[in-house]
């Protein structure tokens, strides 16, 4: 915890040279570690909404990281909310499709199959729901 809060604190604000710049960008990579070390000691504690509450803040701060969205989507699964789970995947998914410009597309190449009340960025996360840690 005390990493996390030091490692947030603001570096030098007012100074713009690259070893102020590099020392920012070193700090906010322990503030993510912390972060996301904090959301999964929370959630083997049971301790369900801190775990969300730590992953949220670390997706925040960085949208496309993967295992912020992963922290996430497993606390929320764990703590009995299988739907939230799903709806923080089907973000992601979305959002890096509109970023890259393309859509959703299995590991193997294959189109993803188009599921009638679903769009398809949740259709795709439809088969990892069995796998979602417990």
């Amino acid at each position: 915890m005390f990493a996390a809060t030091i490692a947030r604190r603001p570096f030098l604000p007012d100074e713009q040279r690259p070893w102020v710049e590099r020392e920012r960008e070193r700090l906010g990579r322990v503030w993510r570690r912390a972060t996301l070390v904090l959301a999964d000691v929370s959630v083997r504690n049971r301790e369900f909404d801190l775990g969300i509450h730590h992953a949220t803040e670390a997706l925040t701060a960085e949208p496309f990281d993967e295992t912020a969205c992963r922290t996430l989507m497993r606390a929320a699964r764990r703590g009995g909310n299988r739907a939230e789970a799903l709806r923080v995947c089907a973000k992601m998914s979305s959002a890096v499709s509109r970023r890259a410009g393309v859509g959703a597309v299995h590991r193997n190449g294959r189109r993803l199959p188009q599921y009638p009340a679903l769009r398809i960025s949740e259709a795709a996360f439809l088969p990892l729901l069995p796998f979602l840690p417990s």
